[in-house]
């Protein structure tokens, strides 16, 4: 006797129910369903010939329409209330979500052209969702070549990948779309890293905060000495009135052995930090103690 196995329903209940906005995901997950049924020729249009076998899947096919009707939402159920079999609420319910209309294939290209690429997910779900977008516009009548799909592969790549793409825009002929698939996938397995990104904002504001640790220094008279992030002051003494070019206060022991201690030049520091070093080290014969320096300039 021809019943359907247990599997099917605790598929339907954990599924989604179908709805207006979920049919391209659905009908993916029911084609799993029909297959766990014994019926996945429902969407496949291939019905067994042989006559046992073809009477055992009528039976079936008319056995599943009410787990069909169970997993759509309320509102559409009614599409498939006067079939008789589940192959027919099928035909029903693909006509009517899958018709090719100026809205329905605007919103199916916004969503191909506006696929974002997240560094911080494996890239093969990437891939797949400009082949699922692709997919989406291929069931509405679309022509969607796979070179288009190519361009929006390597359009739409995180920054981070950039090298990537890099390497596959300079090959002497044009890659297909099997070879820029495979390119992308090992890139992200030899690497054996997500690459993660931040706000180019918070990056900023941290090198900002770890650049006013690193290379300033407040005296006791409360003048930050070497802050060259501070605007209108000298970026050497950091008193009001003239430039690091002519200041000639001399510089308190204390900084003088914070900035040897902590701020020695080497060999692989920038020339313009050594520079900058270097002009912090000068000392001239001025009192220190005195409130108001030389403003040359």
């Amino acid at each position: 006797m021809a019943t359907i196995p247990s599997i099917v329903t605790t598929m339907i209940t954990t599924n989604p129910k179908l709805n207006d906005s979920n049919w391209f995901t659905w009908i993916k997950k029911m084609k799993m369903v029909f297959l766990a049924a014994g019926l996945d020729g429902i969407v496949s249009g291939s019905v067994p010939s042989e006559r046992a076998q073809k009477d055992r899947w009528d039976k079936l096919n008319k056995l599943m329409l009410p787990h069909l009707y169970m997993a759509i939402e309320e509102d559409f159920q009614y599409l498939v209330e006067d079939e008789d079999t589940a192959s027919a609420g099928w035909a029903k319910l693909k006509d009517h979500f899958q018709r090719s209309t100026l809205g329905a294939r605007m919103v199916a290209r916004k969503e191909f052209y506006d696929i974002t690429h997240d560094p911080n997910r494996p890239i093969s779900q990437y891939v797949q969702s400009v082949l699922a977008a692709k997919s989406k516009l291929v069931s509405l009548g679309c022509t969607i070549t796979d070179t288009e799909v190519m361009d929006i592969l390597l359009m739409r790549l995180d920054p981070s990948y950039h090298p990537v793409r890099i390497t596959i825009l300079s090959q002497k002929s044009e890659p297909k779309l099997e070879d820029v698939k495979a390119i992308l996938t090992a890139s992200s397995a030899s690497h054996d890293v997500i690459i993660k990104s931040e706000p180019v904002e918070e990056l900023l504001a941290a090198a900002r905060v770890d650049r006013s640790k690193r290379v300033s220094q407040v005296d006791d008279r409360g003048l930050r000495w070497c802050d060259i992030d501070c605007d209108g002051v000298c970026h050497r003494c950091g008193r009001p009135g003239h430039i690091a070019a002519w200041c000639m206060y001399s510089m308190p022991q204390s900084i003088k052995d914070w900035i040897i201690t902590s701020r020695a030049p080497s060999p692989s520091l920038p020339s313009q930090e050594k520079a900058s070093y270097a002009f912090a080290q000068q000392d001239y014969d001025y009192d220190s103690d005195t409130d108001v320096g030389p403003c040359l300039i």
